[in-house]
């Protein structure tokens, strides 16, 4: 329920933090006028409180290695979307999807009703653990239209801090949805110079078919656009906000 503390809040603060029972989320919010202030609350209670049979039973949490079993599906819906897009995405085998959920380092959306995936991401760290990357970004097409990539990605950003508290994060993406929860959760657009320098980072666009594009730019650009997320600018905004509401809403964050 949005209440006048949460509406105090927006006001407030660029950046609003709720905890809820699928974790922890980043909203942010660009508040230049009172029409876009009642937007984005709008949106944000939409996503915070959403009512639906299907979300009731969608937990979003980190990975462990019976998940595993999912990989096959994971990857045939990756492959799937990127082709219904028309756009590059770089190959990536089962193997590193198996290896990345077994240690941990996924995010993904189960349906607890059925046991059925509803989204997956996973984490990658680059340039001696500076840098994280979050990849394979996918929300099932059953669940889409209910926040569920968002959820994902704000997991993943809690997840990474978590883990590899110095890093900062980044992404590479064509599509327009990733994009938009991108900007929503801080990400801003940016240079190909400031992304990983790590050479195992570029080896993985040699399956995208986009490839020969950025090597004729010689990294420089290519169809994908680069974000970057400065974890320091998020936590600085939100740290003192995060403990009063955790201790407002009383609830544990999915482990």
């Amino acid at each position: 329920m949005w209440t006048p503390d949460d509406q105090e809040a927006v006001n407030d603060w660029t950046r609003l933090v709720s905890i809820r029972e699928h974790g922890l989320i980043f909203g942010v919010l660009s508040l230049n006028t009172p029409d876009q202030n009642r937007i984005h609350a709008r949106c944000l209670n939409l996503i915070f409180t959403t009512e639906s049979d299907t979300m009731k039973n969608v937990v979003i949490r980190r990975t462990v290695s019976e998940d595993v079993r999912l990989v096959p599906k994971i990857c045939q819906e990756v492959h799937r979307s990127a082709l219904q897009r028309g756009s590059g995405i770089g190959y990536r085998p089962e193997s590193l999807y198996e290896k990345k959920i077994s240690e941990g380092l996924g995010v993904i959306a189960i349906n607890e009703e059925n046991n059925e995936v509803a989204g997956f991401c996973y984490l990658a760290v680059w340039d001696q653990e500076a840098l994280i990357s979050h990849s394979s970004l996918i929300v099932f097409p059953a669940y889409r239209g209910l926040g569920i990539s968002r959820l994902i990605k704000a997991r993943a950003i809690e997840l990474g801090q978590e883990l590899y508290p110095d890093a900062d994060i980044f992404g590479l993406t064509t599509s327009l949805t990733v994009m938009k929860v991108n900007s929503d959760l801080g990400y801003r657009p940016v240079t190909y110079e400031h992304l990983a320098k790590d050479e195992d980072f570029w080896n993985q666009c040699k399956g995208c078919v986009n490839y020969d594009i950025l090597q004729s730019k010689k990294r420089a650009n290519c169809l994908c656009t680069g974000m970057k997320l400065d974890r320091r600018r998020i936590l600085s905004r939100s740290e003192s906000h995060i403990n009063q509401t955790q201790k407002k809403a009383g609830q544990g964050i999915h482990s």
